[in-house]
Order: structure tokens, then C-alpha cells, then sequence
């Protein structure tokens, strides 16, 4: 399982840990840095550093496709509404950073020294900011077929976890936590 020490220098020469986690390795490594990049980090680095924000923007429309798919195609006798909250709780941050933690993902998040020496990844929001980011990097450069196999990986467990009866999600949260 994931240790919890931040990642301080990752050798690029090879595969990283991060990747192999993901089951994904980037051609394009300047895409992962970034999706891996908070702003706290790219202020103290200056202006040629590029936070992973924009990646989060992406990332979070990826993810809501690729759920809404998986909900409309798996489970079409729910109703509107009903795909609606379970998509509600498995884009949500608290599930993500969930997600995120059970990747390792924290530790391989680039932080400045503030939200370092605050804890900061642990906290809900960078995780969950980190995990879109990724997403979208993998959309990016693998497509949505990379980056759907990455979401489903992740999300298809939690639905299982409320069974496949339709019945079983009517009250999807307290099923699914």
C-alpha cells in the first residue's frame, strides 16, 4: 500500500511510482507534473511553472461524462433524479479525495512550502483538485477511453459496494459509505 512520505524527487528516467499505481505511463511528463503541480507550488517556482487548475477544470467535465455515462447505460431504470444524486455523491470532493487516498496520491502532489508545512496533503480539496487534475491529464493524452478506464476502475467498486439492484441505491450514501 501507499506510504504516506512526500514524494521530494521522482526520477523521470523510468516509470514512476505514481503511474504504475494509475496503470498508465505518461509520454508527455510535463503533463503529469503539472496535473501533480498546486498553485502553492507554482507561485514559489514563478511564472514558467504551471499549476494543474486548468487541469482540474477539465478533469472534473471528464469525470461527470464518463459517471453520467456509466449511469445512464448501467442503470437506465433510475430515474433522472436518482442518477443525479448518485452522481452527485461519486463526483463529489469528499468521495475524490477518498479515491485519492487510497492511490497514495497525496504524496506525490507538489506543494509550497506553506501548504506543506500545513498538512496539506491531507486535505480534502487538494486531493480531490489532484485527482481531477490526473484525470485530465490522462484525457489529454490518452483519450477518453484512457481516461474513462481510469474513472470506472475507480467508481464501478463503489457502485458494486451498493449492489446491482436499482433498489440498493435509492438510498446510494449510506449504502455506498
Amino acid at each position: 500500500m501507499a506510504t504516506s512520505e512526500p514524494v521530494t524527487s521522482i526520477d523521470w528516467t523510468s516509470e514512476t511510482e505514481i503511474e504504475r499505481r494509475i496503470g498508465y505511463v505518461f509520454d508527455d511528463r510535463d503533463l503529469l507534473v503539472r496535473a501533480l503541480s498546486h498553485r502553492s507550488y507554482a507561485n514559489e517556482r514563478g511564472p514558467d511553472v504551471d499549476d494543474n487548475e486548468v487541469l482540474e477544470f477539465l478533469g472534473d467535465a471528464v469525470l461527470g461524462l464518463v459517471v453520467s455515462d456509466l449511469l445512464c447505460t448501467r442503470y437506465p431504470a433510475l430515474s433522472e433524479g436518482e442518477m443525479s444524486k448518485l452522481k452527485s455523491f461519486l463526483v463529489s470532493a469528499d468521495t475524490l479525495a477518498r479515491l485519492a487516498e487510497g492511490l497514495g496520491l497525496g504524496q506525490f502532489i507538489l506543494l509550497g512550502r506553506g501548504e506543506e508545512k500545513t498538512a496539506g496533503r491531507g486535505k480534502n480539496s487538494i486531493l480531490a483538485n489532484a485527482m481531477e487534475a490526473l484525470i485530465a491529464a490522462l484525457y489529454v493524452e490518452g483519450g477518453l477511453e484512457q481516461a474513462g478506464k481510469f474513472i470506472l476502475d475507480l467508481v464501478l467498486p463503489l457502485i458494486a459496494d451498493a449492489g446491482e439492484q436499482p433498489q440498493a441505491l435509492q438510498d446510494f450514501k449510506s449504502t455506498l459509505q
